[in-house]
């Protein structure tokens, strides 16, 4: 090229540039003479935040993870008030990047990316949509208020198509997933110091109480459960889990093994049977599905555990009354609950027993309303003494996220929930291998065994139908497509 032109071309960018500069601040006095100094600054602020999205848009996604998904309760989130209704400040965040996508299609050409999900989520989505309309106004059974909270949850799954758009490289998967653990290692630290402090004084939104179990009060444990929190810890420590097994140790990763603790005694604090459950099904299907060079790094992990958690334990029995030694016994005898059969079919000790009132109600519901649905937001079920009171109306809640979709937008709907669930692990367990970045193989099979905890323990708790899953949820399904699409070794 000639220089020349080489310089004119330069001179002419510089010329754009100062041009676009002398525009943005005409514009901005102009902005300043109409509206107070704070919100001037506060456009300007966003202004620069989009600048920044635009050209690292796995940031925006960590801003709604914190927002959703970290110690936010959802009553503290910043609202955009629209008309008659509010928009959560994630909402304007999502619908941007959508935005962006559609600009970027027609503008600069980029083709929009498909994957196998697609279909099936948007059908998921839409049908959702349908359901909700005809039952807040053909039907009339569920109020639009009731309608918007279920719909809302339930949107977020839309992620999927944020992640699987706009990472085209591994350094944004890269930073997207450090920000996940580093968020998850946060909310760790903040429930361990939760539970040192105890019931005392709870700074984390949630149930914060005294341990109770098989009939036993523990006073002076704290079991830190149903936080905004809970997803992200479970959903790291899997992932984590996977990725320490299946890695090859070297000491500058040190910082994860550190994670991985950190996050696994905080999952312990919430002394949930069910997310103790799929995470060790996650550990114990990483063995199996390990080479032999995985299991032979688990028997050394195997070797180092057997010949320091002696020393550990012997240090803490001797100091029983301390915190560690709570910790520690408290664990097991909430652990051993699962294998004693009334922990099921005691109708005093099982939490399964009190929720058969869920399936009387729930059940019938399906098959009365085997298409459409209710619709979300709508009540299955009337009030229910003893259940419901003044501080909690659950008459369109129950803890099994299966039937809570059957019922709100019919089996059409949760099989279109099963077609995409199931595609996912399919993938998941026929390509991982594939990957030819280790690191992102251990992250693929990581978030596919995640996500088969998620279907499981979606059984016992609305994992599925949760506001500070359902993001985590789109984020897993849509990191683990574009993983396959830049590190696969053949053309899948």
């Amino acid at each position: 090229m000639d220089i020349s032109q080489y310089q004119d071309n330069r001179t002419l960018s510089s010329i754009w540039q100062l041009l676009i500069a002398s525009a943005a601040g005409v514009l901005l006095g102009v902005i300043s003479s109409y509206l107070p100094p704070l919100w001037v600054i506060l456009l300007v602020v966003a202004f620069a935040i989009l600048l920044v999205v635009i050209r690292r848009p796995e940031i925006a996604v960590l801003g709604v993870l914190i927002f959703l998904t970290t110690l936010l309760p959802d009553r503290y989130i910043p609202v955009v008030n629209v008309g008659p209704g509010r928009l959560y400040i994630t909402e304007p965040i999502i619908i941007g990047l959508f935005i962006y996508i559609f600009v970027r299609w027609l503008v600069k050409h980029q083709p929009l990316v498909s994957t196998p999900l697609d279909i099936p989520i948007l059908c998921f989505y839409g049908w959702a949509l349908i359901t909700t309309i005809v039952g807040v106004f053909v039907n009339k059974n569920v109020s639009i208020g009731l309608a918007i909270p279920e719909f809302r949850l339930l949107s977020y799954y839309l992620v999927f198509f944020v992640i699987t758009n706009l990472l085209t490289k591994n350094e944004q998967v890269k930073l997207l997933l450090d920000g996940l653990f580093l968020l998850g290692t946060i909310v760790a630290i903040a429930m361990i110091v939760q539970f040192v402090m105890g019931t005392s004084f709870e700074f984390i939104s949630g149930r914060v109480e005294s341990l109770y179990t098989a009939g036993r009060r523990y006073a002076d444990v704290t079991r830190i459960t149903d936080t905004v929190g809970e997803g992200l810890i479970t959903i790291a420590f899997i992932v984590k889990s996977v990725f320490i097994l299946t890695s090859e140790w070297k000491w500058k990763r040190i910082l994860h093994v550190i994670q991985w603790l950190l996050l696994g005694i905080a999952v312990g604090m919430t002394y949930n049977r069910t997310h103790w459950a799929v995470s060790f099904l996650a550990i114990l299907l990483t063995l199996i599905l390990g080479s032999g060079k995985d299991r032979y790094r688990v028997f050394k992990w195997v070797i180092i555990g057997s010949l320091t958690i002696p020393i550990i334990l012997f240090l803490v029995i001797g100091n029983p009354n301390s915190e560690a030694a709570k910790f520690i016994n408290s664990t097991i005898d909430r652990f051993t609950t699962i294998l004693q059969p009334e922990s099921y079919t005691s109708e005093y000790t099982s939490t399964l027993q009190w929720r058969e009132f869920e399936y009387k109600y729930g059940l019938p519901q399906v098959a009365n309303h085997p298409i459409l649905g209710l619709g979300l937001g709508a009540r299955y079920r009337p009030y229910v003494y003893g259940i419901d009171y003044e501080a909690f109306d659950g008459r369109a809640y129950t803890h099994n996220a299966h039937l809570w979709i059957a019922m709100k937008t019919g089996l059409v709907g949760y099989l279109f929930f099963i077609i995409f669930s199931i595609a996912f692990l399919w993938r998941g367990f026929k390509y991982w291998r594939s990957i030819v970045n280790p690191d992102m193989r251990s992250i693929y099979l990581g978030f596919t065994l995640a996500y088969l905890g998620v279907l499981i323990g979606s059984i016992t708790h609305p994992i599925a139908m949760t506001l500070y899953w359902t993001p985590i949820i789109g984020l897993m399904l849509g990191i683990n497509e574009v993983i396959l699409r830049l590190n696969k070794k053949v053309n899948l």
